[in-house]
């Protein structure tokens, strides 16, 4: 099996391969499929699963971190240059951090370098030169929305307003489900330098990006544009997407 997936990656990954982990809650994943699309030619996924978490507590989430390790090696056969952790809500739930001990940990169980989704939206800001964003979750809870904005104000940006779309579950929300909520944000605080949407798995990227950066004319990262910016870059594939906004046009 693992030869045969060596195979198919090295002909269809020929630019590059990305392992990534990512956490089950069962069904589709809406995240893979549309990291899957957005890619350039020659460059595929890797697909390995958590079990878990099983609930959005902090406790069911620091439950999944000792699986890091594992799940690493099965994203990890040869052909790999890259592994990403996916999921927010895992990579923060230690605090500041907590991202480097994920990398760390997958660097020393693989050999592979590493990144995680929040190290994508720190440096993904931090290219836009956005260090007031406003920032909009969905679904996370009042817990780990506190850690995660805690999480980016000790990484240096000052917050200017957090909204949550409350009461989406998985796939639930469609794709303009944040264009209005981020606009209405927008209009409150137009101090903001741009719009960080950590809404997970709920919609779809591309659909929401464009038309708010064109209507208020400032930068929009969501977790998925972060990451696809992050992973292209790492793997010195730098390019441009269309249709994704000004981040992804700035390898």
């Amino acid at each position: 099996m693992a030869e045969t997936l060596q195979r198919r990656h090295e002909t269809l990954g020929w630019r590059a391969v990305i392992g990534v982990l990512y956490p089950t809650f069962g069904g589709l994943n809406p995240v893979a499929g549309e990291l899957d699309m957005a890619v350039p030619k020659g460059v595929v996924f890797h697909h390995a699963h958590f079990h878990g978490p099983l609930g959005w507590s902090v406790e069911a989430l620091i439950a999944v971190l000792p699986q890091v390790s594992e799940v690493a090696k099965e994203a990890a056969f040869p052909g790999v240059d890259l592994i990403l952790q996916h999921g927010l809500p895992i990579g923060i739930i230690e605090g500041i951090g907590g991202d480097k001990k994920i990398i760390s940990t997958i660097e020393q169980a693989t050999g592979v370098k590493a990144t995680t989704a929040i190290t994508s939206a720190v440096e993904a800001l931090r290219k836009l030169q956005v260090t007031k964003p406003i920032i909009v979750t969905g679904y996370n809870g009042e817990q780990v929305n506190a850690i995660f904005l805690k999480f980016m104000k000790d990484s240096g940006f000052e917050v200017v307003y957090h909204t949550e779309r409350g009461g989406d579950r998985w796939g639930e929300a469609p794709p303009h489900a944040y264009y209005r909520i981020s606009k209405d944000a927008y209009h409150k605080f137009p101090q903001a330098q741009g719009i960080l949407i950590a809404s997970g798995r709920a919609f779809t990227s591309a659909e929401v990006i464009e038309p708010l950066e064109t209507d208020l004319r400032i930068p929009v990262v969501t977790m998925n544009s972060a990451i696809l910016w992050n992973v292209l870059n790492m793997v010195e594939v730098r390019e441009p997407i269309e249709h994704w906004g000004r981040l992804l046009k700035m390898f």
